[in-house]
């Protein structure tokens, strides 16, 4: 077996050292100039030519998900845990077809990167998998990167190897350091997911060297090697369409809540927490200090590019979002993922002018930050709710930075449409339109609640999602 092994390397590379003399030689006959020939094939060979993909790589790549990321619902829980939920969704939707191109996922929601151990992120991991194999249900991981949920009342023997928001050189700040400081102030995080919720006590500093190796340490023992070596198993037996997908952010941005300025924000889960003066200003200064920036070389390079200091800020902090994002994508793609696999994730609000609050607000970078060779671009899209956008402007932007219009809808919610027609026109106009995965968030009901979500698929949509299935 050995032998046969080693021959059939020889005999691929005899086919691609063929395929290159008669790259060469189709050249020689247009420009006669063999150095020439020789530059513009090896252009051709590094840049355009890559070996056929197998078939099933192909049929992968292909697959359309729509995702249920199980946002309401525990990992593990009595009541209704994720076993529970994916098979209510198996109920609702019926059976994947394993040769189908399309198929239904479910998704594990802010999956704790930054605050818990790598044997619990191997755990969730292995228990999703577990649930996917025996539903034959996909699964899309979705790890947290930025709000660092969970930091507090850590379960004993489930904290991370470091714990970043205990050194102010790896959190953000709202401020460059006084004179005879090392650090700014470092706000909480917080968020209006429509209510005000304090999320945890810090957000990290991407530019920090040292949360920079935490993160890939994270990410590659913690998320990447369980789900490898599942998948490794599941390929082997015909079953790799059960891996759905990989998000590397959740929204990646820096925090800004400069235009909060005056205003009471309480904490809608707990009350005693309001939101401090000095925390309703902007983060990124501990990024940009990291990297050399203070107040005094702000102003200057902004007088000198001739923009304010707002404008000059916010294109640094665009910068590392894009870094951040472009990095863990990169861990992740070198680790042996497909880029067509692993998805970045803003929210693209700043490609339509009705939606952008501020030209300058760091919490809605520009579209090209969500791009990178090392994986699929990703958005928020909800042109109905908050998460505004435009297809178009998106476009213009792929093609200004040569990438081929392809990205995931990472956050959609069913909320905005709720009759079937209403919601096939949404889901086709991703589709149809470069998206070749959908993430649909709180869709799933959670019995444990008094009330129905709202956010709910009801029995219109998911009938206009068998008949997608179903074609």
């Amino acid at each position: 077996m050995g032998v046969e092994i080693v021959e059939g390397v020889k005999i691929v590379e005899r086919l691609e050292r063929f395929v290159l003399r008669e790259i060469i030689m189709k050249i020689k006959n247009i420009l006669g100039n063999y150095p020439l020939c020789f530059a513009l094939a090896a252009m051709f060979v590094l840049n355009g030519y890559s070996k056929p993909k197998p078939a099933a790589e192909a049929k992968a790549d292909a697959r359309k998900y729509l995702v249920f990321e199980l946002t309401n619902i525990r990992l593990r829980d009595t009541v209704c845990g994720y076993d529970e939920a994916v098979h209510h969704l198996v109920s609702e939707l019926g059976t994947n077809h394993p040769s189908s191109d399309r198929m239904y996922a479910f998704g594990l929601n802010g999956m704790p990167l930054l605050t818990r151990s790598v044997a619990v992120l191997n755990d969730q991991v292995n228990l999703v998998f577990d649930i996917a194999e025996k539903h034959d249900v996909p699964v899309y991981f979705h790890i947290d990167p930025v709000y660092s949920i969970g930091m507090e009342n850590c379960p004993v023997g489930e904290e991370p190897a470091l714990r970043f928001w205990e050194h102010p050189g790896m959190c953000e700040w709202v401020n460059f350091p006084a004179e005879g400081q090392t650090s700014g102030q470092i706000p909480r995080c917080w968020v209006n997911w429509g209510n005000w919720v304090k999320l945890s006590n810090a957000m990290p500093n991407y530019e920090s060297p040292e949360l920079k190796r935490f993160y890939k340490s994270q990410l590659e023992d913690g998320v990447l090697k369980p789900i490898k070596e599942r998948l490794s198993v599941l390929e082997q037996e015909g079953k790799g369409y059960l891996f759905a997908g990989l998000n590397i952010g959740w929204e990646t941005r820096f925090q800004d809540k400069s235009d909060l300025v005056g205003q009471a924000i309480t904490n809608t889960a707990n009350a005693s927490e309001i939101m401090q003066e000095w925390e309703q200003a902007k983060t990124g200064y501990a990024a940009l200090h990291t990297k050399g920036w203070d107040d005094a070389r702000l102003t200057r390079v902004a007088k000198e590019r001739g923009v304010s200091n707002d404008r000059l800020f916010y294109d640094l902090c665009a910068e590392s979002v894009h870094d951040n994002m472009e990095m863990l994508a990169k861990i992740a793609c070198e680790y042996g993922f497909s880029k067509s696999r692993i998805f970045s994730h803003i929210v693209a609000i700043e490609s339509c002018d009705e939606g952008s609050r501020s030209g300058t607000n760091v919490e809605s970078p520009p579209v090209w930050t969500a791009l990178n060779d090392y994986c699929t671009p990703g958005f928020t899209l909800d042109k109905r709710g908050a998460a505004v956008y435009d297809l178009d402007e998106m476009r213009k932007v792929f093609k200004a930075r040569g990438h081929e219009f392809k990205y995931g809808a990472v956050e959609t919610y069913l909320f905005h449409y709720q009759t079937g027609a209403e919601y096939t026109a949404q889901r086709n106009e991703f589709f149809d339109n470069g998206t070749t995965l959908i993430s649909v968030l709180g869709a799933v009901y959670a019995p444990y609640y008094a009330s129905h979500s709202p956010f709910e698929m009801n029995k219109d949509q998911a009938a206009a999602i068998r008949n997608w299935l179903n074609p």
